[in-house]
């Protein structure tokens, strides 16, 4: 797969966006899922840690993690949500060499995160009871680092960031009382700018240049599931999302080369490189132990390994910038609990692990990412039987990053990360 446009120049910085149309922006930090993915896609879910997303259809979220749960839902409705995310990555030293005369310093970079806002909105037109309508319109992927200007890690990364939209028009049908399916068209947008500083001593310049890498792209996928309720009280949901083939085409641009600029590889023209947002198969299971109280799990394949070069094409006829990624195929497990506590309040929490695909030999600042481990609480309530208020919070920890990278240059970025991530969504749900 290829999500960077890394011309050695970058790779990576992530953000979100959501439809103008609608009035809406997205960003995020650090992405609060492995990779580069975005999981906050709904408040209902949120608050459970998304366990029995694929199974449950809490909410119009459904849309996205299962779009056969659709058939749970009655009548029409949309829904607004609203992710606060508050992700941190600081760099620390230990052993950092520069190539050349550039000087190493003490800047560590900062803190690479900050709060970013990811929206989504949905909605359902109810034909029958059987057959239903949605759209949803989210940010699925995306991230964003931010270094200072001048850190010890200059020459690899200072400003990553992708940005998603994603726009799915969906269609469910329940066959019988005890199956559905649901399929969508992902129809989506990919926007990214990577830069980083050049050690241009080292290249046979002088001094310290710049480079920035942008591009975007609209392609297409598609989505599917089932769901199956083989007894009264239990539950079961499948779903797939195939993988999204983007070619982003933009610019590559230097400045401050100085004698570099006689080089071919070192002036600005128009570039090109893949992004392959991957494929995944998610599994949950919903079961009610009484009517008010249902425990969920959930299981979820990424196949992040299509992520393993950065191939950088450029149109001036310069030889392409590969960098190895091989990224590998991830696992995230959820379980939780909801709990209808009294005709209008409902409380929910929930714990998961999500693998990191990226192996410790092949980690970047772009993405520092390592295993993670959530806890989330959440809560609903119905202020009027049509308008429903949803809440909920995720603090997610995360291993050790260590990091032992070498520039083209031979500049050596080595030392670790330390990350974490707080997340606080709120949802809106109205019914007509």
């Amino acid at each position: 797969m290829s999500v960077t446009l890394k011309s050695r120049y970058r790779i990576s910085r992530a953000c979100l966006s959501l439809a103008p149309a609608l009035a809406l922006s997205l960003a995020a930090g650090n992405a609060a899922a492995s990779g580069f993915q975005l999981r906050e896609q709904g408040s209902a879910g949120q608050g459970s840690s998304f366990a029995g997303a694929t199974s449950s259809a809490r909410d119009l979220s459904t849309i996205y993690f299962n779009p056969a749960g659709l058939t749970r839902l009655s009548g029409h409705a949309a829904q607004a949500n609203m992710s606060f995310v508050i992700p941190s990555a600081k760099f620390k030293n230990n052993g950092s060499t520069l190539a050349g005369t550039a000087a190493l310093g003490s800047n560590d970079g900062g803190d690479a995160g900050g709060l970013e806002l990811v929206p989504s909105l949905y909605a359902l037109y109810s034909h029958s009871n059987d057959l239903k309508f949605g759209l949803g319109i989210n940010a699925p992927y995306g991230l964003k680092t931010d270094y200072k200007s001048g850190w010890q890690g200059r020459f690899h990364a200072l400003k990553s960031e992708l940005k998603t939209i994603n726009v799915q028009p969906t269609v469910a049908y329940r066959i019988s009382n005890w199956v559905s399916v649901g399929g969508g068209i992902n129809i989506q947008k990919a926007d990214a700018t990577l830069s980083n500083a050049i050690n241009n001593a080292v290249l046979g310049g002088a001094g310290e240049g710049y480079t920035e890498l942008s591009g975007d792209d609209w392609a297409v996928g598609y989505t599917m599931g089932a769901t199956i309720q083989p007894f009264s009280n239990t539950r079961l949901g499948i779903a797939y999302k195939s993988r999204i083939e983007h070619t982003l085409e933009g610019d590559v641009r230097f400045s401050n080369v100085g004698a570099l600029a006689a080089d071919s590889r070192f002036v600005n023209t128009k570039g090109s490189v893949k992004l392959t947002t991957p494929d995944m198969l998610s599994l949950g299971i919903t079961y009610n132990i009484t009517p008010a109280w249902a425990v969920m799990g959930e299981a979820a394949w990424t196949n992040w390994s299509l992520f393993d070069e950065t191939r950088v094409k450029k149109a001036n006829g310069s030889a392409d910038t590969v960098n190895p990624e091989n990224w590998e195929d991830t696992w995230f497990f959820a379980l939780g609990t909801n709990y209808q506590a009294t005709d209008k309040l409902d409380l929910s929490f929930g714990v998961a692990f999500d693998e990191a695909p990226v192996p410790d030999g092949y980690r970047t600042p772009r993405i520092p990412d390592s295993n993670r481990v959530w806890a989330s609480l959440g809560a609903g309530y119905a202020i009027t039987d049509s308008i429903n208020l949803t809440g909920a919070y995720t603090h997610i920890w995360t291993g050790k990053a260590p990091i032992s990278k070498s520039s083209i240059t031979t500049d050596v970025l080595r030392g670790k990360f330390d990350t974490s991530v707080d997340i606080v969504t709120l949802g809106l749900t109205a019914r007509f």
